[in-house]
Order: C-alpha cells, then sequence, then structure tokens
C-alpha cells in the first residue's frame, strides 16, 4: 500500500511540474519573451579516437583504470557517494584517475580546456580510445618480435 501511495505521489510531483513549466513558458510567451535572439554555444573540438569496451584495447584501459582507482582512492562507493555530495572533490578524482591512466591523452583532449564542473563529458570516450590504443602500442612495444624459423636447406 505504502508503495502504492508513492507511485501516486510521483506521478502527481510529475504533473505539477508539467503544469507549472506550461504556465511559465506562457507568461514568458505573453510577456514578449518569445521572441528572444537564439544563442550561438560555441561547439567544443576535441580529437576523436573509438573506443570498444570489449575489444583488446577496451581490456587494457579498465584494467589500467582499476589500478587508478586504487592509486588515486577512488572506488565505487566513493564515486557514487562524491557525484551527489562534493562534486568537486568527484571532479578532482576523476582527473586524478583519467591523468594516471594517460598523461598524454589527457592533456591532449582536456589540457587546453579542462573538465568544469557540472560539465557532460562528451570527450570520455575519444579518452577511453585514445588512452586505449596507447596502452595497447605500450604493451605491444615491450613484446619481443617473433622470428619464423627458416626451413632447413635440404642439400
Amino acid at each position: 500500500h505504502q508503495q502504492q501511495q508513492q507511485q501516486h505521489t510521483d506521478i502527481a510531483m510529475r504533473a505539477l511540474s508539467v503544469v507549472a513549466l506550461v504556465a511559465i513558458v506562457s507568461m514568458l510567451i505573453e510577456a514578449g519573451a518569445g521572441e528572444v535572439a537564439a544563442v550561438e554555444v560555441p561547439k567544443l573540438t576535441f580529437p576523436e579516437y573509438s573506443f570498444s569496451r570489449n575489444g583488446r584495447n577496451g581490456k587494457l584501459f579498465r584494467s589500467k583504470e582499476k589500478e587508478c582507482d586504487v592509486a588515486c582512492g577512488r572506488g565505487p562507493v566513493v564515486k557514487s557517494v562524491l557525484a551527489v555530495e562534493d562534486p568537486a572533490a568527484a571532479l578532482a578524482l576523476t582527473n586524478c584517475v583519467r591523468n594516471c591512466v594517460s598523461p598524454e591523452c589527457f592533456a591532449e583532449l582536456y589540457g587546453s580546456d579542462p573538465l568544469e564542473e557540472g560539465e557532460v563529458d562528451v570527450r570520455q570516450r575519444s579518452f577511453q580510445g585514445c588512452a586505449g590504443l596507447r596502452l595497447k602500442n605500450a604493451v605491444d612495444a615491450t613484446r619481443r618480435p617473433r622470428t619464423r624459423e627458416e626451413p632447413e636447406d635440404k642439400d
């Protein structure tokens, strides 16, 4: 019964929000605010990298990100609590982890335009792709090249 009552309350609150929004828009239109000039939002430009969580680069990225979560003191509980209670601290932890995962990609994607508190991070996927690629290249560089055995001469 209590759950049903909560659902009814939620529906009523949503309906009130919609009614209030319609009333505000109506008042703005009547006051002449409907003729407000369009605001041009500057487009954020940044290098774009593709990223697949299931590929090799994705696995390397997730592994490194887990290491950096520990190094920066960011666990799942800390991450979710800070996002609500202290957005500035959550942002600092995010920056710490990303800089730990790949300082080069962090500088490339966020160096000239740092992520701001409350900003939707549209560069995150590109960062993951860049870091995954760098991590893969680093792993590949440490592997010794395979040598083919030459067939023996049959003389």
